[in-house]
């Protein structure tokens, strides 16, 4: 489980279900793998668009120091 401190300073919070899985269920973590993948596919425009921020506030940061 994400803290919430960690969760506010992420950009993108990613959160497979995994409801199902119990500690012990280690046979299980191939599914676990694909689930992740999954919630992680779902989460790419979230990932993208948070990127692409990055991108700009690091650009205008830049022209902003060579002025």
């Amino acid at each position: 489980m994400v803290s919430e401190p960690t969760e506010d300073i992420s950009d993108v919070t990613i959160r497979p279900d995994v409801s199902h899985v119990f500690g012990g269920d280690f046979w299980r973590g191939l599914e676990l793998v694909d689930r992740g993948r999954s919630a992680t596919e779902d989460a790419m425009p979230a990932i993208k668009k948070a990127i692409e921020t990055a991108g700009a506030r690091r650009a205008r940061r830049a022209v902003e120091a060579s002025t």
